[in-house]
């Protein structure tokens, strides 16, 4: 190689360096992008039931309990999350679900009741910390704004 092109190819691996190092964007670790998913502007979310990081929360939880302001559109559901699984409920339903779980935190006044029946999970593992996120079942995003947390008995 003479001088001349030894100055290109390095100008070239420099630039396909500085190209590499910046990613282009986010991947999950599948290589897939990541795609988050956004709830409304102004939209405040309190985790009532489980209460937000209780413990010994029973294997067999079947409902999400949120108390949303303004409240989400039904294309929105409940997704349980751990490092091995993520269960995935039902719809957003609003109002309270029958028969209401306890104990449940005091609903914030101006929020609307809104809940998620999560069923097959087949009895969550115990004592794992599960986090309590929401999925926009109206997009094709994968990655999840969470709302609380809590740890399985």
């Amino acid at each position: 190689m003479n001088v001349r092109s030894l100055v290109i190819f390095g100008a070239l691996s420099l630039a396909a360096g500085a190209a590499a190092g910046c990613g282009g964007g986010s991947t999950s670790n599948n290589g897939l992008p990541i795609i988050n998913c956004v709830l409304p502007a102004g939209t405040s979310i309190t985790q009532l039931y489980p209460i937000p990081n209780a413990t010994q929360v029973p294997d067999s939880i079947a409902t999400v309990v949120l108390a949303i302001n303004p409240a989400l559109p039904a294309n929105w559901q409940v997704l349980l999350l751990n490092p091995n699984a993520t269960y995935r409920g039902s719809r957003l339903q609003t109002g309270t679900p029958v028969p209401l779980p306890t104990p449940i935190a005091p609903q914030p006044p101006g929020t609307t009741l809104q809940y998620s029946t999560v069923t097959n999970t087949g009895g969550l593992a115990s004592g794992l910390t599960y986090q309590v996120a929401l999925n926009d079942t109206n997009s094709n995003c994968n990655s999840y704004p969470t709302v609380g947390s809590f740890t399985s008995q």
